[in-house]
């Protein structure tokens, strides 16, 4: 009889041990990647917004993509009145852009840069002025120069799809969009190529860090493209079927964070006695925020934001009695050798002057 009781206990134990292991691989292998990219499809996905606003002179749309497809188009800005840029994939693996500049103009990758080799690459549009340029990887590659200034009125920003007849669906990966209405140069796009930005620059418009879902799981929720920038721009997601390896939220590249933009923003506090304060050409009578338009060690625009707070100065006056006999009589740092008043300046807790009196 005890034989065969520890039998079954022997043979209770070995089942909840498989059946525990089992669970615990079953679970690690349904384990849930958070996704840092979003898969096209090819036959019709693509990001859709509405910008409703008119997007104008110098601007700078980026953005990392993958694919081994040698056509489609990754992005466009466009509106009722198509006047803005589109960007693609042509039939020899370099990367094109159209971009109205008082008419279309174009500009191509160059072909010692293969870019439907199935890995990693960054793309970015830089328009200032009447030049627009492309740059790979953070690479300059060709520029071109219209008659007028870049303006698309009502403007409408696609990802992954040129909104034409024929589409020009997208085949493959997209990550880190970015678009923002100042014109970047070599120096600010290479500084901010490889990571994701961890706080907001002014200047960023619309940014699209892609980071939903999960990787290859079903995401049938997340139909929105969280707009980080700030100007709550979220993008719609059309034709995804948001389950499965394509199609569906996917593993970007970009895996380490920086906080640098192309612009500044900077904090500081002054006594009310340095009134009015100067600063890269701006002129502050109090009080407040205001932005400068510079011109940067590399040659490029760079917006300067400064926070200014203005601390007060502050005075006191003491009444105090002695004896002749205490003469000479100090305080603060003043000497006092008969009745009389005189002021010290010291510094008060938010670091600016204090005048103390003090009658004697």
């Amino acid at each position: 009889m005890k034989t065969n009781q520890l039998n079954c206990l022997k043979q209770t134990l070995l089942y909840f041990f498989v059946t525990f292991f089992l669970t615990f691989v079953s679970l690690n292998s349904n384990a849930q990647t958070p996704a840092t990219a979003l898969n096209f499809d090819g036959v019709n996905d693509y990001i859709q917004t509405n910008l409703n606003t008119t997007v104008s002179g110098s601007i700078t749309f980026q953005t990392w993509f993958k694919t081994t497809v040698n056509t489609g188009q990754i992005a466009k800005l466009t509106g009722p009145v198509d006047e803005g840029f589109e960007l693609g994939i042509n039939t020899n693996s370099t990367v094109a852009l159209n971009v109205y500049l008082g008419g279309w103009v174009n500009a191509n990758s160059t072909v010692s840069i293969n870019i439907t080799d199935g890995n990693w690459h960054q793309a970015t549009v830089s328009i200032s002025g009447i030049t627009a340029s492309i740059y790979i990887d953070g690479v300059f590659q060709s520029s071109v120069t219209g008659t007028s200034t870049f303006n698309q009125t009502l403007a409408e920003l696609y990802i992954g799809t040129n909104n034409l007849v024929g589409n020009l669906y997208f085949t493959g990966s997209i990550d880190e969009v970015r678009l923002w209405n100042t014109g970047l140069c070599q120096s600010q796009i290479q500084n901010n190529l490889n990571c994701e930005l961890s706080e907001t620059p002014s200047g960023l418009f619309v940014y699209y860090k892609l980071n939903q879902g999960f990787i290859n799981q079903n995401n049938s929720t997340e139909t929105i493209a969280s707009d980080s920038s700030g100007n709550s721009k979220n993008g719609s997601l059309i034709g995804f079927t948001l389950i499965g390896t394509t199609s569906n939220w996917d593993a970007g590249i970009i895996n380490t964070t920086c906080s640098s933009g192309p612009n500044s923003i900077t904090n500081l506090s002054i006594c009310s006695t340095t009134l009015p304060f100067l600063w890269n050409g701006l002129t502050f009578i109090v009080a407040g925020t205001q932005t400068a338009t510079l011109t940067n060690t590399a040659g490029c625009d760079s917006l300067a934001t400064l926070n200014l707070t203005v601390n007060a100065t502050s005075s006191s006056t003491t009444n105090i009695s002695t004896c002749f006999n205490q003469l000479p009589f100090v305080w603060n740092g003043l000497t006092f050798f008969v009745a009389g008043t005189q002021t010290a300046t010291l510094i008060n807790s938010v670091g600016c002057d204090s005048l103390t009196t003090l009658n004697l």
